[in-house]
């Protein structure tokens, strides 16, 4: 198909277009919201160059991109809104959201759940009052349902399915566990966190180290290391000044780096 007129920047957000015939003076950017493939084929790597410059969502992978790529450049996603409500830090419940799938990791997160909820540990007195609420729908949640009464813990987790009131649900936790084995950005974490929820997370290939400021806003760990992630949890869960503390901190942290504001002047850098 002809266009009818020249562009001055063609964006693409669709790995099946390629710029075969270049138009001169027209800059390509394409746009990368998955993970750094661990290899590029030399067929991709060729395809990929074709475009002048390559936007990615976080920093975490940025020396990976650039051995592939000329021109990176790291531009978050956004929150459209800032909330001017925020969460209350004594509610005693830790919130969890994203569809019902294998990469989000909740299967990890409920063996990270037992370990907090086992009655036989020196912090069960603080953590029993707790819930756990994982809010979305998916394939895997008869699985998850049965791992639940297996580790009988249906009397504190609720399975609460799909929502669309997410401010009310962000309004009713203090904190957010975000398991994933991998994440483009992970918005449902940024959104937690502008509503004063401290996060909590693994610290995978993209998205949480670039939420998350460690040990100011929350906590992140080594990807795997379940026991340390359900310490940190408990540490959290027993501290409400703490709670507090690092909500203030993960709301105004948002703000700086995740607000309409604050983003849109990189993508009219990158533009121009």
């Amino acid at each position: 198909m002809l266009c009818a007129y020249k562009p001055t920047i063609v964006l693409s957000n669709d790995g099946w277009y390629i710029p075969r015939t270049k138009l001169a003076g027209t800059r390509y950017v394409r746009l990368w919201h998955l993970n750094a493939p661990k290899h590029l084929s030399t067929r991709k790597a060729r395809n990929l160059a074709k475009f002048d410059t390559l936007i990615v969502l976080s920093q975490k992978e940025l020396a990976t991109w650039q051995s592939y790529h000329k021109c990176v450049r790291v531009v978050p996603n956004f929150l459209p809104h800032l909330p001017t409500t925020f969460s209350d830090p004594s509610t005693k419940v830790v919130l969890s959201v994203g569809r019902l799938s294998g990469e989000k990791g909740f299967d990890r997160l409920l063996d990270i759940w037992a370990m907090v909820q086992d009655p036989s540990k020196e912090h069960y007195k603080e953590t029993s009052q707790w819930q756990l609420h994982i809010v979305g729908s998916g394939k895997l949640r008869e699985k998850l349902e049965s791992t639940i009464a297996q580790k009988g813990l249906r009397k504190s987790v609720r399975l609460v399915g799909f929502r669309q009131d997410m401010e009310r649900v962000y309004l009713g936790a203090s904190v957010y566990a975000m398991c994933s084995y991998f994440e483009g950005f992970g918005m449902a974490l940024a959104e937690a966190c502008s509503y004063g929820l401290v996060g909590i997370a693994f610290d995978i290939a993209a998205g949480p180290s670039d939420i998350i400021t460690q040990g100011k806003s929350g906590y992140l760990i080594e990807n795997g290391d379940k026991e340390s992630f359900a310490t940190r949890l408990c540490e959290l869960m027993s501290d409400e000044s703490k709670r507090a503390e690092f909500g203030t901190n993960a709301r105004e942290l948002v703000a700086q780096n995740f607000s309409k504001q604050a983003v849109m002047p990189q993508w009219q850098e990158v533009l121009r």
